[in-house]
């Protein structure tokens, strides 16, 4: 019962710290509501917002329902009363891309000067750990019907049956697409900021968010980072952007200074080409530099993966007059005016094996080669390294999964006019950062950060914030004592097994439902009382939930 206590106590702390920090980092945001629309200031309405994605709340109906049961005090809804619905919707329809970036900006602020945003991934650079950020863009919202602008028009193809036969047509639909900034170097991947793509532009979309990070965060303009980006990314004009940090190659004004590796495919057109073809050379010709024994990867797969590493005619320093002569031909000769900085190319050799053989007893195997580029010096990291940073960037599927799944679930019940699709990007990922900064950084306890589902977490703050003091929601322990209260989670606590294998991820959801629909009856039949406190008892030996209503 200590430990279950230790655990609600440290999502408790969490909260209380988290409400405090969105406060101070909404002072000052702009605001684009007229001045007779702004009874309800910037800072609770938006604060609402994030903490009904932290609850798991469906709709805007449901974050009334829970500022109805929940609010002020340490850990409830921001604001002093039930907030209506169509007071949030309307200030998501007015908050754009720069509201939501100073929210970012700020509470980023904050954690890296609590020292939250620490490069603690493993890989280095010389004798450096650098930060590393993630770009990658995202369809966040799209509909059939033409809207207007942060939508932009985009086609598919289906195939349809016509007398008989398939015929290829053409389907136009709208989409609002983000390119998001994260950084995935300290314990939890943090988006540091978001960038709206205008008439499908993802490629500008990046280099312009790349820009402004330099003139908005000191620390990515200082210290040593690491670019990753997705190959459709990485042109030969955003490699330049990012520089040469060694100062050997000048890329002329603009550019950044920074690491890069960067995967290139096909499309790359001569690069890719030159530079499979000559790690093709080396990998027949040597063992890979570094390799992974079969690893996990869930779904029933098995991933294996082996790494060589090329030179290039910039990293050896080869006159354009001699690169005709050079005999060694798993060295990759790229054209200097379009790839000054490139200095090695890295090949990646992934085999996948399926668990389950087939039914004639075999096991399947399937082989993908993969390549990316980097600024990087040979002699400053190895080979090793490069893999685990390229591992970082394919990584970041793990953020946008939560994004997709706890986040952003019924994204299109909240608002969808004016610039609410912006709005409701930046409340996901603020709220996809706090629960990710929960877990990661929050939470003392291996056990629990292993254990603990994002789902089971959504519950668990849903439950502190609906319990009101925290001591109500902790039963008697065995000895029938009431579990004491810590301002803190303990240090050596550990999540009790029983509690993820009596709740699974399905039941949670169960008890999500019986929360909202007890939320909603309050509101409706108790909203004549000044105050309607909602508690929760948890009896970890039988895993039994049990609520009751306290009016006033």
């Amino acid at each position: 019962m200590n430990l279950m206590g230790s655990l609600v106590n440290g999502v408790h702390g969490f909260l209380a710290m988290f409400r405090k920090q969105f406060q101070n980092a909404a002072r000052g945001a702009p605001d684009g509501r007229g001045k007779q629309g702004r009874r309800w200031n910037l800072s609770p309405l938006l604060g609402n917002g994030v903490l009904g994605k932290m609850t798991g709340m469906r709709s805007l109906r449901g974050v009334e329902q829970l500022s109805a049961v929940s609010h002020g005090g340490d850990v409830g809804m921001f604001g002093d009363r039930r907030m209506p619905d169509n007071t949030l919707e309307g200030m998501l329809t007015v908050t754009g891309e720069e509201t939501g970036n100073w929210l970012l900006e700020k509470l980023c602020h904050a954690w890296h000067r609590a020292k939250m945003l620490v490069p603690c991934r493993e890989g280095m650079i010389g004798k450096e750990r650098p930060h590393i950020v993630v770009y990658d863009g995202k369809t966040f919202m799209q509909t059939p019907e033409e809207q207007p602008a942060p939508y932009h028009k985009k086609s598919t193809s289906t195939r349809t049956v016509v007398n008989g036969k398939k015929v290829k047509k053409k389907v136009d639909y709208w989409a609002v697409d983000i390119v998001r900034a994260v950084l995935v170097s300290s314990a939890a991947a943090v988006c540091i900021r978001l960038k709206v793509v205008v008439e499908g532009d993802e490629v500008g979309a990046v280099r312009e968010l790349d820009k402004e990070l330099v003139g908005r965060y000191r620390w990515f303009a200082k210290d040593p980072v690491l670019v990753l980006a997705d190959a459709k990314h990485g042109n030969k004009e955003f490699l330049k952007q990012q520089g040469d940090p060694y100062g050997e190659n000048p890329c002329g004004e603009g550019s950044h200074g920074h690491y890069y590796l960067l995967k290139v495919k096909g499309n790359a057109g001569h690069i890719y080409k030159e530079g499979m073809r000559a790690a093709k050379v080396k990998a027949d010709a040597q063992k890979p530099e570094a390799m992974t024994d079969f690893e996990d990867a869930g779904h029933g797969r098995q991933i294996k993966r082996e790494v060589w590493r090329v030179d290039t005619n910039v990293s050896l320093k080869i006159e354009e007059d001699d690169e005709c002569r050079l005999d060694d031909e798993s060295v990759a000769i790229l054209k200097r005016k379009d790839w000054p900085t490139v200095r090695q190319v890295v090949l990646v050799k992934q085999t996948t094996r399926h668990k389950k053989p087939r039914k004639n007893g075999k096991t399947s195997e399937a082989v993908e080669w993969r390549l990316a580029v980097t600024n990087i010096k040979k002699e400053d990291v190895s080979a090793m390294s490069l893999l685990r940073f390229l591992r970082m960037e394919w990584g970041i599927e793990v953020y946008h999964n939560l994004l997709d799944q706890v986040m952003r679930e019924d994204d299109k019940d909240w608002a969808r006019k004016g610039l609410a699709p912006v709005a409701m990007a930046t409340l996901d990922s603020i709220a996809a950062n706090a629960v990710g900064m929960l877990k990661s950084r929050h939470l003392r306890s291996a056990g629990n950060r292993q254990c603990l589902s994002y789902p089971q977490l959504v519950t668990l703050i849903l439950m502190v914030m609906a319990g009101g003091r925290i001591g109500q929601i902790l039963a008697a322990d065995k000895r029938g004592k009431q579990a004491s209260i810590v301002s803190g989670e303990t240090g050596d606590a550990e999540l009790d097994p029983a509690f993820t294998k009596q709740w699974s991820d399905a039941e949670l959801g169960q008890l999500l439902a019986a929360i909202r629909l007890l939320f909603g009856l309050a509101v409706r039949h108790l909203a004549h009382h000044h105050r309607i406190t909602l508690t929760l008892s948890v009896d970890m030996t039988s895993g039994g939930v049990s609520m009751a209503l306290k009016t006033e």
